[in-house]
């Protein structure tokens, strides 16, 4: 298989990657469309099912006599067929997903010489559990890894589901209840060069949040100049100048232009520990999917909506001018210092 191994010089070629889909991807993809077309009509007969299900469980009282059987009775097969539809659909669904995705968003990345794995792969969760980025979580369930390398930057991406586990006092016995804490995209780019210390910038939250925020969050609070970031984020820090030098007016536009792309607003927090830029970001979709089961395993729009989600993890380096922290490389200037290499990468366009 012919992959691009770095796309540093020459940039995202359009024409590049359709010669590379219709030879790398699109025939893999028209063999399993037999089965897909199967799966998708499973899926949607199992997602009938569960409606008659429903219908029974709600029409249980007034369809029993007629049927000769026990309302309960009734009842409890609706809801057999109800819930058992929904599980069946959900599971044949991720079933029908896997090979494609294994073909569409694998060889998608191998492209831009990204590694893909659906699960198994190695994520820094306790570096966003750290650096207090995250809503408190017991348990977590990372999917869909992205790692690799652009301009310069070590980037490692999952989408990630966090959950904490409450302990309410009933009586004499203790319910255990898991509760979502957390769902969306974790994003760490790595640097050769640490940090001198740790900046944290927090979603703003209402007046009263965030002084409750202040009184736990390490660091203190950074005040900057800049209506439009102060209005959407808060700024912690036990470094006062090197967060000050991170975050130059340049570096904050572009931080506000970035969550306004990525439609987060409120949803985005980011922080600067140790080497890396350590990014949270609540979604409402899924990333990563390669598409809806019952679409035509062929049809180019699964490509073109994975290559923007692919354009939205390279934008974070490349609107926050990333690749330019190179301390004494190429992106650096001055004395190839910490700070050279920072101020060199914040001062410019």
């Amino acid at each position: 298989m012919k992959s691009v191994a770095s796309r540093e010089e020459t940039g995202f070629d359009r024409a590049d990657f359709g010669a590379y889909y219709e030879a790398e991807i699109a025939p893999d993809l028209a063999q399993i469309e037999g089965r897909r077309k199967l799966m998708a009509f499973g899926v949607r007969a199992l997602w009938g099912l569960s409606g008659v299900g429903l219908l029974l469980f709600l029409s249980a009282g007034m369809l029993a006599p007629s049927l000769g059987m026990d309302r309960d009775t009734l009842g409890f097969a609706g809801g057999a067929l109800l819930f058992g539809g929904i599980g069946g659909a959900i599971l044949l669904g991720k079933l029908a997903r896997a090979p494609f995705k294994r073909i569409l968003v694998g060889r998608t990345c191998a492209f831009f010489g990204l590694d893909y794995k659906t699960k198994g792969f190695d994520f820094p969760i306790d570096a966003f559990r750290d650096a207090e980025i995250l809503p408190r979580f017991d348990k977590h369930r990372l999917r869909d890894g992205i790692s690799g390398r652009h301009r310069g930057v070590d980037i490692q991406i999952c989408e990630a589901v966090l959950t904490r586990v409450r302990d309410n006092s009933r009586g004499n016995s203790i319910d255990r209840k898991s509760e979502e804490a957390f769902d969306g995209l974790l994003l760490a780019y790595g640097f050769a060069e640490p940090f001198s210390g740790d900046t944290v910038v927090l979603s703003d939250m209402t007046w009263l949040g965030n002084k409750l925020k202040g009184l736990t969050q390490s660091g203190e609070r950074v005040t900057l100049e800049d209506p439009e970031f102060e209005r959407q984020f808060e700024v912690y820090s036990d470094d006062q100048v090197e967060a000050r030098y991170l975050l130059q007016p340049r570096f904050m536009e572009r931080l506000v232009s970035l969550a306004g792309r990525l439609n987060a607003g409120k949803r985005m927090s980011l922080a600067f520990r140790g080497n890396r830029l350590l990014v949270a970001l609540r979604t409402d979709a899924d990333f990563f999917e390669g598409g809806a089961v019952g679409k035509d395993a062929t049809d180019r729009e699964r490509a073109e909506e994975l290559l923007r989600e692919i354009q939205m993890i390279f934008n974070v380096v490349d609107v926050l001018d990333l690749g330019e922290r190179r301390t004494g490389g190429e992106g650096g200037k001055g004395d190839g210092t910490r700070a050279g290499g920072i101020s060199a990468a914040f001062a410019g366009g």
